[in-house]
């Protein structure tokens, strides 16, 4: 019983060594399960944080791309807008030239009238004189034709002014 006894015990002596054995194999497989699980975390930390560094790189150089093309395109406005108003500017200065001119062939018209009002008057007043002796018919005649040549000069003057300007006429403002 004593080979019994001893061989039992041999045999539990092995069993606690194996068992001894197989608890540091199960530590060692949860250190290396651990170390995995750990490892693959910060890994997968370490990408997102690369990935987020690039996307955020990625996105500055998407808005700086996209406020120099806004900048552009500002720039391209104001270009425009600049020159539409230069344009407009020199319309505008072509008009009130032309309302210039209007004016002051209104004021030329307006005087030719006048001057042509005191002729009919004078005339008039020089048809109501009677007993005029020849010398004053004379003169009287003289200043009818000279007063009819510069009624005559002042119309043609002013008539090719009328048919070169087609505007419209000062009094429809």
């Amino acid at each position: 019983m004593k080979n019994d006894f001893s061989e039992i015990q041999q045999s539990i002596e092995k069993l606690d060594q194996e068992i001894q054995k197989r608890k540091k194999e199960y530590v060692s497989l949860k250190i290396l399960l651990y170390a995995g699980i750990l490892l693959l975390l910060v890994g997968g930390l370490y990408s997102n944080s690369t990935l987020q560094k690039v996307q955020l790189e990625s996105l500055e150089k998407s808005f700086s791309s996209f406020q120099s093309k806004l900048n552009q395109d500002i720039g391209n406005i104001e270009v425009a807008l600049f020159n539409s108003l230069q344009q407009q500017g020199k319309e505008l200065e072509k008009l009130i030239t032309k309302r210039q001119k209007n004016r002051e062939l209104v004021n030329v018209r307006n005087q030719f009238e006048k001057l042509k009002k005191s002729f009919l008057k004078a005339e008039k007043d020089l048809d109501k004189l009677k007993n005029i002796d020849p010398q004053t018919k004379l003169i009287i005649s003289n200043y009818r034709k000279q007063t009819a040549s510069i009624l005559n000069f002042y119309s043609q003057s002013i008539q090719p002014t009328i048919k070169s300007e087609p505007t419209s006429s000062p009094s429809k403002k």
